[in-house]
């Protein structure tokens, strides 16, 4: 029986984190820094955003949805595009991701 060793060892680290924590350390001792790393913005979300989430989480709407996005917003998205680009585009083929 051959046994062969794990290579996981080998995988160079995810250096956009070690990027982002530098960046939180010089902030820290007040260096003022614009910090591009990792999509990490820079102001919060929306106060839109914040209430709607909020307005989720007390009426229990949080949880899975349907793989590729709920089919209202899919609908929405593609109305979007015919509306402000004049393309015509089937909610079957877009997909809400979160971006990952």
């Amino acid at each position: 029986m051959v046994v062969s060793l794990s290579r996981r060892g080998e995988v160079e680290p995810f250096h956009a984190m070690d990027i982002l924590a530098e960046a939180n350390r010089l902030k820290a001792t007040g260096i003022p820094v614009v910090s591009m790393a990792v999509g990490q913005p820079s102001d919060p979300a929306p106060v839109g955003v914040r209430e709607a989430a909020a307005l989720a989480l007390k009426h229990g709407r949080i949880g899975y949805t349907d793989a590729l996005g709920l089919a209202e917003l899919r609908k929405a998205i593609a109305a979007h595009y015919g509306e402000h680009y004049g393309i015509d585009v089937a909610p079957a083929r877009i997909a809400v991701t979160t971006g990952s």
